[in-house]
């Protein structure tokens, strides 16, 4: 699924500012064969770059590159459909952090901030690869919440 982290850094520009990373997997046929070659990574024109960041603060960035991440021990708990800053996902957050302390699990903290990085996994958003490399994306926006489509994981030492 879709991956969603967002970390407290500290930067000289903005003070006290958030971090977000998105991971959207990539098939193995296009990264993990070491015969097979990347999809490249377009640059967003400048009509592109205006819908995302309609009005972004001077010197903030975004960037994109290829990570081959190494396997890990995650800790997973779903809940229901709301987004990465609201209450039901702090609620989810800090239920999954105490149920990890209360079993003895230590989560893996951030670099920058000392404190324990979560993801929040989007279930509600489709992703799909073609056989060319490009890359497509659908979003269900009606789902009951009863349903908890969604996944918060934390990576455990």
């Amino acid at each position: 699924p879709l991956s969603v982290q967002v970390e407290s850094v500290e930067s000289e520009v903005f003070g006290s500012t958030k971090r977000v990373t998105w991971t959207v997997p990539v098939p193995s046929q296009f990264g993990l064969d070491a015969a097979a070659t990347l999809p490249p990574i377009v640059s967003l024109d400048s009509r592109e770059e205006a819908e995302l960041y309609p009005s972004p603060r001077a010197g903030a960035s975004a960037s994109v590159e290829y990570v081959l991440e190494p396997a890990t021990r995650v800790a997973v708990a779903p809940f229901g459909t709301e987004d990465t800053i609201g209450d039901e996902a702090n609620q989810a957050r800090k239920a999954l952090f105490a149920a990890l302390k209360r079993d003895g699990r230590n989560v893996v903290k951030s670099a920058a901030s000392g404190r324990p990085v979560f993801k929040l996994h989007e279930n509600t958003v489709k992703l799909v690869w073609t056989t060319t490399g490009k890359f497509g994306m659908a979003v269900y926006t009606s789902q009951p919440s009863f349903l908890k489509p969604h996944e918060i994981s934390a990576e455990l030492e």
